[in-house]
């Protein structure tokens, strides 16, 4: 089983949806592409304003290319391979426009390259992470108490007595919680395979 902090897969059908669908098919693929491609951005050490900017080309570009009859094509490569070369690209592209305008010089830009691998794969551990964060918090079988236990304490490592007391559950209650949350991340983990699935 894959852990819950990897890149989010993406069926085939969604990409191919998107060409006929100008609603739900986009919602999904922004909701879920948009947030992994801005931590990218940031990672590379832009400010937000321009991380949001490197979001917005990539994002066009992208909607371009589905408007001119893209097509995944897997002797090629996986999408995921696609979108991580059109963002690195982009982040590149960012750097040269900054280097010109600011003078800085070739110094800057290779400096920063070489990392932008290293963290687009962090980028993609922490962003399947958090879609499972979200779809767990959401979920109509988790109470917010019990999901604010287990970021507490699971997650955040606050001490188990200090959780138990403010939330007024027991620290075994606590520790029956993390367990349940754990076993319903899990499952969540698989629903969003299913759902996104591997290109």
């Amino acid at each position: 089983m894959r852990q819950p902090d990897q890149f989010p897969d993406t069926r085939t059908t969604l990409i191919r949806r998107l060409t006929d669908d100008t609603g739900e098919a986009w919602r999904t693929f922004f909701d879920v592409y948009g947030p992994l491609v801005f931590r990218i951005a940031r990672r590379a050490g832009l400010n937000a304003n321009d991380a949001e900017d490197v979001l917005a080309c990539v994002m066009r570009n992208f909607v371009q290319a589905v408007e001119q009859g893209f097509e995944l094509d897997h002797r090629v490569g996986l999408f995921r391979s696609y979108l991580k070369t059109i963002t690195t690209n982009e982040i590149r592209a960012h750097r040269r426009r900054e280097r010109r305008s600011s003078e800085l010089g070739e110094r800057v830009v290779s400096a920063v390259e070489p990392s932008v691998a290293v963290r687009w794969e962090d980028a993609e551990r922490q962003n399947r992470w958090q879609l499972c964060l979200e779809r767990l918090r959401e979920s109509a079988s988790v109470r917010s108490r019990d999901y604010e236990a287990f970021v507490r304490y699971a997650l955040n490592g606050e001490p188990a007595e200090q959780v138990a007391a403010e939330l007024q559950v027991t620290v075994d209650r606590l520790y029956g919680i993390k367990h349940t949350m754990v076993r319903k991340a899990r499952r969540m983990w698989q629903q969003l395979e299913q759902e996104l699935g591997e290109v």
